[in-house]
């Protein structure tokens, strides 16, 4: 089995005409650009690229579709984001998050994306009691965060977004590699009392940078992964589940992980996967 040709996503900004011909099969529920557009782009960079224009005599216009560029595509994630993202969390100004916020949220002016297209009909005679609205506390419960790999973002990170998930009622996924060994009290729902720190809990030599935890808090994620050949999976890791993710074809990983030289697997994450450092 193969992504490859699975037709798993949607066309956005190609003309049906272009989808029904190119790529047959495709759902698409927006039109956009036809074959005579895509043309004129391609001409456009090609005069570009051997004209004469004196920004671009030395090197190609950089383009920014993948990485931001000053003089490239639009992008949500600007450097200005991000530093307003890293300034609010470091600082815990809540003003700093708002400005951030407001970059984020505000698509109707740099439409990026298809939300930022629409706009709300609003019409007071027909406006809902608050009554009847749900309420914040019971939509958040319906969240859940994404499975990130253990190599991909920090154990401090894991651990925040479960402490944060598990407070609002919603489920955290845990990484892909979370099983038992050194973090495996993580998923039994260890007690935390007031002043607990997550090194208590998870064990020493994990993180870099530690926090204390406040009474009822939990690290446990509500969501574990399955897969084939995953490794790391324990009953112990099950039990503690109360929903379940299973992935398949996907025993590649445990090849993967068994070529993983020794030096570069550190010990947490061989913990991870109920393997000693030096065999992994």
């Amino acid at each position: 089995m193969s992504y490859c040709g699975a037709q798993l996503f949607e066309a956005i900004g190609l003309d049906s005409g272009v989808v029904g011909k190119y790529f047959r099969g495709t759902a698409s529920q927006v039109g956009g650009m036809g074959v005579f557009e895509i043309a004129e782009e391609a001409l456009r960079m090609h005069r570009a690229a051997f004209g004469d224009d004196p920004v671009l005599a030395e090197m190609l216009d950089a383009g920014g579709e993948y990485a931001w560029r000053a003089r490239g595509e639009e992008h949500m994630w600007t450097p200005d984001a991000i530093a307003k993202l890293q300034h609010s969390t470091r600082s815990n100004k809540f003003d700093t998050y708002k400005e951030y916020a407001q970059i984020i949220n505000d698509q109707s002016k740099r439409h990026m994306t298809l939300r930022g297209l629409f706009e709300f009909k609003i019409d007071p005679s027909k406006a809902i009691p608050l009554e009847e609205v749900e309420p914040a506390a019971e939509i958040v419960k319906r969240f859940a965060t994404g499975a990130m790999s253990l190599g991909s973002i920090s154990t401090e990170a894991h651990s925040t977004l479960a402490i944060a998930m598990n407070a609002s009622a919603a489920r955290a996924t845990p990484a892909k590699r979370r099983g038992s060994g050194a973090l495996s009290q993580r998923a039994q729902g260890h007690p935390i009392k007031q002043g607990t720190k997550v090194s208590d809990v998870l064990g020493d030599g994990i993180m870099v940078a530690d926090f204390e935890l406040n009474e009822g808090d939990s690290l446990r994620s509500k969501i574990k992964q399955v897969a084939s050949g995953r490794f790391g999976v324990t009953t112990e890791y099950l039990v503690s589940a109360d929903q379940i993710q299973i992935k398949m074809a996907r025993a590649r990983s445990r090849a993967r992980a068994a070529s993983c030289p020794a030096a570069r697997c550190p010990t947490t994450s061989a913990s991870c996967a109920t393997r000693c450092r030096a065999s992994a």
